[in-house]
């Protein structure tokens, strides 16, 4: 049995290694008909080495090197807003301490992300709208992670911001409901 195994380091330095796709429907329809002569790149949390993970910056990053697919993970306010992080807590990813869940939106922009070294940097926390529309008919589909538990408002931002399309989401709920 042959087992192949490729390792890929994102460089900031790279300009758009892997500009096959121009554009996120051309993406799809790649993962609706793949070839053999292409391997999709998926960034977790966008570029995380380069700015703080799931930042608005990592992500712009991703999309310039060419990263295909973008996972990115959802928080609840107190207030009902929707943001991105992905701990349950802001200890570990910015100046904040507690619980997301715990804030209301006005006092986590406030806060200032911290990078992958715990180092603060100037980038704040980004609402799922702000995201949307930072990659919104650019060549990159998002991974909506941890947005199951609050998914009918996910799906009212991404209709808000017309980027259904662009996402990739798990839930419990069949479209019809959505």
């Amino acid at each position: 049995v042959l087992t192949w195994i490729g390792f890929i380091s994102c460089n900031q330095n790279n300009k758009n290694t892997n500009a096959s796709f121009s554009s996120y429907q051309e993406i799809i329809n790649w993962i609706k008909n793949p070839t053999n002569d292409h391997v999709m790149v998926v960034a977790h949390r966008g570029d995380w080495r380069n700015a703080p993970e799931n930042s608005i910056k990592a992500v712009e990053n991703a999309i310039k090197m060419g990263v295909e697919i973008i996972e990115i993970d959802l928080r609840k306010t107190k207030d009902n807003h929707i943001v991105v992080i992905h701990d349950k807590t802001l200890d570990r990813t910015t100046t904040g301490k507690g619980k997301v869940s715990n804030w209301e939106l006005d006092s986590l922009k406030t806060l200032y992300l911290k990078n992958g070294i715990g180092s603060k940097t100037k980038h704040k926390i980004a609402t799922l709208k702000e995201m949307m529309l930072t990659i919104k008919d650019k060549p990159v589909l998002i991974n909506l992670d941890k947005a199951w538990a609050y998914l009918q408002e996910t799906f009212k931002v991404l209709e808000e911001t017309g980027t259904i399309k662009q996402c990739i989401f798990k839930g419990n709920d069949s479209y019809q409901v959505m």
